[in-house]
């Protein structure tokens, strides 16, 4: 469910809030070569159901009705066929064509105008060419609604009333919109008296026959010029959506739709789920002003829709079914955890029930309300671009017969779970209630309205994946239950014999005949399904693969890519194409020089055969595939990337003040320490030299003040800032940020301690300078990478460590009297080695780092690659990769098997490529889209949905590495490997940093103001000669529980890095590979995780079986215990420490349980092991109440970790 979110938030919430008034409108969809002659039309998905182009001579566009009854009389007096196009064209069904070249398309699109509105009598004229939105807006102006509609509104009244458009609801007079209407105007031909043309004016109580007829004309009558409905006064809904299973669904479709005015379902039957749409009238005066923008009618980033396209292309292609079932999870889920779109306020969610005024909550397109913006942004199915492109399969099915449909599709669902995942991923089936109209082509009776959509291949020969499921569904529903299609959402088969399903058929023709007696406005194709000519099937070699047939024969298939027509899985009398196995086709996937190997067996009859071929397919770096992954990607890179790079809130400073500078807390990046305690301090001071903060320290020491130092952004998950008590000073190097001095030619440079490594890189830079090795996140501070043994990936000059880099330290530290309290010291490898050594990796307990200088390199540049192989191998690779690549390091996935390889080595600085390596997850987020997302993990967690982390850390690391984890190969566009850039633009990120304040619209991921991301880190060294047992130990656990890690996964893995050793006393003591660790933590302190003693396993075989080093800045408190026992030099530390603090004044009581001088870091109480703040000898040290004990470890024994016992008494509520 988190996973989904990262989609969802990405997808949906990141494209819908962020581009919802970004768009490029649809064009119109009339074209023409010259000026308004010689036209095309076509629908808004580019395509028709049978790829036919529609062509007509001309198209003309009135603006008035006097200008329509001349256009209407000028074509009837010369025998021209007419047909009425609409400004979007969003009728799937060929309704625009005109037969052969010469006829005339008539465009309602400038026929826009409100025509009357009369609050009194609640009524609302208006032309035909006006849109739903214009209709909904007109009609609240006046304070009026009309009752139901449809959810998209870029549909003109025109296009509704051509094909029966409806909403949901069983009330009232039904959920058509043509039932709300009380006067037609429409212009058809007339004769010699008539000028060639008549306006008649149709009402129920006038003229009810031809009134019935065109309330549902699909066009053949005339154009429709004026539409006069009866509404109602303005009223309130409250929306609430509920998921639950399908098991009594049948039962349920028959009935929900009488208790809940405006019901509907999202139907996910591959997931056995289904969202119940519990959305009712309220009075207009009810406090809320909701609002139902719906994400899939928002904005898209018209790049991001490609790549969604072309990764189900590729899904297609690959037959990736498990792929489109992960990807169905997580859009469903994604789209349900964000409310579908539904707002409280028209800006967040917040929870249900949402209540608003009908005119906000009926219907929406927000894509359509928008400037030009040159395609940069698009309606999601728009045919100018790359985008979705699908089929469209909608129809009626009597209420009382539904339970009976609903059952049959279970049982095709039950001969294969998988097969539907592909409607899934358009959203499930959406279904909605009609009534019976008195409306001649309307509907017959009550029904469910069942609206599939799945993929449409470009290449109308090709098959889909579970091509015959759908097909089987279609026919079912249209010829076992006698189900009506929808006239504008169909494919050609849907409308074989259909006009013998309507019992006023000969009724609508009689008018038709009327109206129109010599055919001008009807066409080939509205003659075949009114059943006056033909039939509206095409039958043809691969017809059925479109639905221009039902299959008769396996050539209405895909025989030579083995696609037979077949009859039905549960209804026996359809005809389906269906994938038969063993038929022996050899087909090229690509045209490019890809290899295949694959060996096959043909089978067919008694023989059996065995041939050979080399078949052998090498996915590109860019296509995971899982291409579902995309979806994700594309919203969460493609877009949070591309377009939130330089908008965010940067962090507030970590510290807080009640007045002023004094009564003070400070806290970490992340707003907890791991023992959540809050540290005080009487007062900050904010030094912006060094002679300020010498002053600082004289006066601190002067009183016997205990200090501590704090920096800017404050990253440490540790209490390195802390001061013991409430009446200590906190030293801020927030302003201590400059530069001193650069010397290009002796390579040096000297900055302030409170510079960051940001700064630190990009001052280099200007002189032509590098620092080789560094952390990959620069929003640390040099003061702060001194204090905690900061470094990057390297086991190459003198490692990764940023403190090895340094050539001199200048400190102030408390002084005797003599000295005025306070002492600057100038400390250097040549002139002061031992304490040069101590100072290098401090903890800040010997005093403030004021300046530092660095040796630099000349700047050259990296050349980088990843690369995911599976682990099989990863034990000997991890102890070796190190010495083969400069900048080497790994993103270990271990519950999936894989891990991602980091090929990254120094080349010549005049090497062609200008490379961006901006880490996508240090770019900003929507601060609503991290809420859902942590939302989510919390539900993850409560429900224990360890399937659903598994889906969502599979779908994130295919997302990061499908998108190079946010490389570039020009600061833009990431278009291939090798990436090559300078090592001041590949080194380090964190862009979400630089940016201006938005009000937390945006932040970094992890921001403490907003309900962002909540970890634990838990980071060691681990030396290199024992990695290798190490992961072992790693596998055996996950060969335990293969799920167990996968919580590891939705937070990007396990990052590794190398180390080397250091001179610094509390440096690295060995070469090494540092383990990486982040995971979800709780709100809730006693609330342990899934999984708990799994990761806590991990750790106790890292920290005592293998001794590694933990990370100062990134730990637990346990990892501390009796850490100071594996420095071989802290003797020597400590014996600097007291000559330069003798009194402790920059020492606290954390400081010196870690260094070993009195006490323990850890912390026993009732669950202190759920937090790593002790390691549990009982079991009130974990859970016991809900089930998690204290037990020895699975693989190592000594360890002991909070284990969840079956059987246990759970006293707990996950509601």
């Amino acid at each position: 469910m988190t996973s989904l979110m990262s989609t969802l938030l990405l997808l949906q919430c990141v494209s819908t809030l962020v581009f919802t008034t970004i768009s490029t409108p649809p064009d119109d969809p009339v074209k023409c070569v010259s000026g308004n002659s010689d036209c095309t039309v076509t629908n808004s998905y580019g395509a028709f159901p049978d790829r036919s182009t529609c062509r007509a001579a001309e198209v003309t566009y009135p603006t008035t009705e006097a200008e329509l009854i001349s256009i209407v009389a000028a074509a009837t007096k010369t025998g021209r066929k007419m047909r009425v196009t609409t400004r979007y064209s969003h009728s799937i069904t060929k309704l625009v064509c005109v037969d052969g070249t010469d006829g005339l398309f008539i465009s309602t699109k400038f026929l826009n105008h409100t025509v009357q509105a009369d609050a009194d009598a609640m009524t609302l004229t208006v032309e035909s060419g006006v849109t739903l939105r214009q209709l909904i807006a007109e009609a609240a102006k006046i304070g009026l609604a009309l009752p139901y509609a449809p959810y998209w509104w870029g549909l003109t009244v025109g296009g509704m009333m051509g094909t029966g458009a409806h909403g949901s609801s069983l009330w009232g007079k039904g959920s058509a919109v043509h039932d709300h209407v009380t006067e037609i105007r429409m212009v058809s031909p007339g004769s010699v008296n008539d000028g060639f043309a008549k306006v008649r004016v149709l009402s129920e109580t006038t003229t009810p026959n031809e009134f019935n007829a065109a309330k549902v004309s699909l066009g053949v009558l005339g154009v429709i010029s004026q539409v006069t409905f009866t509404l109602q006064p303005m009223f309130k809904r409250s929306l609430r959506y509920v998921m639950k299973n399908d098991s009594d669904f049948g039962d349920q479709a028959v009935t929900f739709g009488k208790k809940h005015e405006f019901a509907d379902f999202i139907w996910l039957p591959s997931q056995g789920k289904v969202v119940y749409r519990m959305d009712d009238r309220v009075l207009v005066n009810t406090s809320g002003n909701g609002l139902f923008d719906i994400l899939p009618f928002r904005s898209q980033l018209s790049a991001a829709l490609a790549i969604i396209r072309s990764s189900e292309e590729t899904q297609e292609r690959f037959r990736d079914a498990n792929g489109k079932c992960v990807g169905a999870t997580l859009i469903s889920s994604t789209l349900f955890a964000s409310s579908y779109g539904l707002t409280n306020n028209g800006i967040i969610f917040t929870g249900y029930p949402v209540t608003g005024s009908q005119n906000r909550m009926m219907s929406s397109g927000s894509c359509l309300d928008s400037l030009q913006d040159g395609l940069i942004t698009a309606c999601p199915w728009d045919s100018r671009i790359k985008s979705e492109f699908f089929h469209q399969t909608t129809f009626s099915v009597p209420l009382t017969q539904v339970k009976s449909f609903i059952d049959d599709i279970k049982s095709l669902v039950k001969i294969e779970r998988k097969s539907l995942c592909g409607l899934e991923l358009y959203y499930g089936i959406l279904m909605r209630y009609v009534t019976s109209s008195p409306a001649y082509l309307g509907k017959e009776t009550e029904a469910l309205d069942f609206d599939l959509t799945y993929y449409r291949a470009k290449d109308p020969l090709t098959p889909r994946i579970y091509e015959d499921f759908i097909e089987e569904i279609e026919q079912i529903a249209l010829f076992k239950y006698n189900a009506l299609p929808h006239w504008g959402k169909n494919r050609n088969l849907a409308f074989d014999g259909v006009i013998k399903k309507y019992k006023n058929a000969p009724a609508f023709l009689k008018v038709k005949e009327s109206f129109d007696p010599t055919g001008l406005f009807s066409t080939e194709w509205t003659d075949q399904i009114l059943g006056i000519k033909g039939n509206v099937t095409i039958v043809k070699d691969g017809c059925a693969l479109e639905g221009l047939c039902i299959c008769s024969e396996d050539a209405h298939c895909a025989p030579t890519k083995r696609y037979l027509c077949r009859p039905g899985k549960v209804y026996k009398e359809a005809r389906v194409c269906t994938r038969v196995s063993g038929i022996s086709v050899i087909q090229s996937l690509f045209k490019s020089s890809k290899k295949i190997h694959l060996q096959y067996i043909w089978r067919e009859s008694d023989k059996t055969q065995s041939k050979p071929m080399v078949f052998s397919y090498s996915p590109s770096y860019g296509f995971p595939q899982n291409a579902v992954v995309w979806r994700t990607l594309l919203g969460l890179l493609c877009i949070f990337t591309l377009v939130l790079t330089a908008v965010s809130t940067p962090p507030e400073d970590p510290v807080k003040c009640v007045s002023g500078n004094a009564n003070c807390t400070v806290t970490n990046s992340y707003g907890a320490f791991p023992d959540r305690s809050t540290c005080r301090a009487a007062s900050v001071a904010y030094p912006t030299t060094e002679d300020e903060l010498v002053a600082i320290v004289a006066a601190a020491t002067k009183t016997g003040q205990k200090m501590r130092v704090t920096t800017r952004y404050s990253h440490s998950i540790t209490k390195l800032v802390c001061t013991d008590g409430t009446k200590g000073l906190f030293i801020s190097t927030k302003f201590l940020n400059h530069t001193v001095q650069s010397d290009a030619k002796a390579m040096t440079l000297t900055v302030e301690s409170g510079v960051t490594l940001r700064q630190l890189i990009s001052e280099a830079a200007k002189v032509g300078l590098a620092l080789p090795y560094a952390p990959y996140w620069w929003g640390l501070t040099v003061g702060g990478m001194m204090g905690t043994g900061a470094h990057g990936s390297s086991l190459w000059g003198k490692g990764s460590a940023v403190h090895d880099y340094v050539t001199e330290i200048r400190m102030v530290s408390p002084g005797s009297v003599s000295d005025g309290f306070a002492k600057v010291r100038v400390l250097s490898e040549t002139t002061t080695p031992n304490e040069f050594n101590a100072a290098k990796v401090s903890l800040g307990v010997l005093g403030v780092v004021s300046q530092v200088t660095f040796k630099l390199q000349p700047m050259f540049k990296r050349s980088l690659t990843y690369t995911m192989r599976n682990d099989s191998d990863f034990g000997e690779q991890a102890v070796t990769f190190g010495k083969k690549h400069e900048f080497a390091d790994f993103l270990w996935l271990p519950s999936q098997g894989k891990v991602v390889y980091r090929r990254d080595d120094r080349v010549a600085v005049n090497t062609s490529g200008n490379g961006l390596y901006d880490f996508l997850p240090f770019r900003s987020q929507l601060s609503v889209a991290i809420a859902i997302i942590r939302s989510s993990e919390e539900t993850q967690e409560r429900f224990r949905d360890a399937n659903g982390k598994c889906v969502g850390a599979t779908l994130i690391s295919s997302t990061l590495f499908g998108t190079s984890y946010g490389l570039t190969n020009n600061g833009v566009i990431f278009t291939g490997y090798p990436v090559i850039g300078s090592q001041n633009r590949m080194m380090s990120s964190g862009s979400c940093l630089d940016s201006l304040q938005d009000g937390l619209i945006t932040a970094c991921a992890w921001d403490s103001r907003i309900n962002g991301e909540f970890f634990h880190q838990t980071t060691f060294s681990v030396s290199l000669t024992q990695v290798k047992s190490f992961i072992n130990d790693i596998k055996s656990l996950i060969k335990i529980e293969p799920k167990s890690l996968c919580g590891l996964e939705l937070h990007y893995g396990i990052l590794m890095r190398y180390v080397t050793s250091s001179p610094a006393y509390l440096g690295k003591e060995t070469e090494a590979l540092d383990f990486d660790i982040t995971y979800y933590r709780a709100k809730d302190p006693l609330a342990p995780r899934l999984y708990e003693d799994f990761i806590e396993e991990i750790e106790q075989i890292a920290l005592f079986k293998y001794n590694a080093l933990p990370h100062w800045g990134k730990n637990r408190n346990l990892a501390f215990d009796g850490v100071i026992k594996k420095y071989k030099n802290v003797p020597a530390f400590l014996k600097v420490k007291e000559s330069y603090d003798p009194t402790g004044l920059f020492s606290t009581e954390w400081t010196d349980q870690i260094l070993g001088i009195k006490g323990n870091a850890t912390i026993v109480k009732n669950g202190c092991a759920l937090e790593g703040l002790c390691i549990c000898s009982e079991d009130a040290h974990c859970a016991p109440t809900k089930g998690y004990l204290c037990r020895p470890g699975k693989v190592y024994k000594e360890a002991r970790v909070c284990t969840r016992v079956s059987g246990i008494n759970e006293a707990l509520s996950v509601s």
